[in-house]
């Protein structure tokens, strides 16, 4: 119970965050210093994958989903660790390009610079693509299938994200030419990279579910 209260708190906590972000980027002009910081914008950072990512790989002494499921099929078990580490791989990969191709971080102004190719032509929020395909595969490779239940709201909070930063920020400063960004590239990447996935957890998981 413990666990998910834990688990419950981080959600509440990023949903603060987000509340705070709307109302910073409303008024960036006047928090400019506060928003181009450096060390502020690195420890915000890390607050927000901790607060993402920390309730993927915590365990659950209140199982809603019974934990010998996973554990009774290791072909399954397997399956869903491979997967898990394939989106880790992805995900470490995905952030590491967007963070090389910003050269800035969290905030930072990309020098009035819009970023559409590399990994921004696959999603328009790389790294919180990124964020929310490493919460699920650390879920995965931990066969933590209790936690899979908390990544859709994980990955939905970061695609609002998303989106604030779009309506305060984006969308303010590049116009026309983001409006004409966002007809061609989805928010966190194609969705047949998402169909393909619910496709890889969610057929296994029936597999288990009418074979117990």
């Amino acid at each position: 119970m413990l666990f998910w209260i834990i688990r419950i708190l981080f959600i509440g906590m990023l949903i603060i965050y987000d509340l705070m972000y709307i109302y910073f980027l409303k008024k960036r002009k006047r928090y400019e210093l506060f928003l181009e910081n450096f060390y502020i914008n690195l420890g915000l950072i890390i607050l927000y994958n901790a607060l993402c990512l920390i309730p993927a790989i915590l365990p659950s002494l209140l199982y809603i989903i019974p934990k010998s499921w996973i554990g009774s099929n290791m072909i399954i078990s397997l399956w869903y660790f491979s997967v898990g580490i394939i989106l880790i791989i992805i995900g470490v990969m995905v952030m590491a390009l967007s963070l090389k191709m910003r050269r800035v971080i969290g905030a930072q102004d990309t020098s009035g610079k819009l970023l559409t190719s590399g990994v921004y032509s696959f999603s328009r929020h790389p790294i919180y693509f990124s964020i929310s395909i490493l919460s699920l595969g650390l879920a995965l490779s931990f066969n933590n299938l209790n936690a899979l239940i908390i990544i859709p709201i994980i990955i939905l909070l970061n695609f609002l994200t998303g989106k604030i930063e779009e309506k305060y920020d984006m969308d303010e400063r590049f116009k026309n030419q983001y409006s004409h960004y966002k007809e061609k590239t989805r928010a966190l990447g194609p969705f047949w990279f998402w169909l393909i996935l619910v496709l890889a957890i969610g057929i296994p998981f029936l597999f288990l579910l009418f074979n117990l």
